[in-house]
């Protein structure tokens, strides 16, 4: 529907008849706008995945399921898969550095705990 939508538009835009182009061209135009278009969601899906709040938020959204659904689709190309994959990879990552932060501050807790060779909590 998207790729019907930018070439109608692409068409009509070119009022003069000196100017107009064929289908085909007109259509591998639009063919190659929408995956630009889909790069660039992609590009902009892992430059936002910065912290765990934001891991938080594509977990929620059910972002990452999109991701894997898109991944396994006809449509997507060896880009988008690749950027795809740093997605998830970027998400594993954020995820393993908050299990670490929760592991020492567990160690932390339980030493606090030791008074005179008992564990108190």
């Amino acid at each position: 529907m998207r790729l019907r939508f930018s070439l109608t538009y692409l068409q009509n835009g070119i009022e003069d008849a000196w100017q107009r182009i064929p289908s085909i061209t007109a259509k591998f135009v639009a063919e190659a706008s929408v995956i630009l278009d889909r790069l660039w969601i992609l590009r902009l899906l892992y430059a936002g995945l910065d912290s765990d709040d934001d891991a938080q938020i594509y977990i929620r959204n059910n972002i990452l399921e999109i991701l894997l659904g898109f991944y396994a689709s006809p449509l997507s190309d060896i880009e988008s898969k690749e950027l795809n994959l740093q997605v998830w990879f970027t998400e594993e990552e954020e995820g393993g550095e908050k299990e670490e932060e929760e592991n020492k501050r567990e160690k932390k807790k339980k030493g606090r705990g030791k008074t005179s060779g008992t564990w108190v909590g």
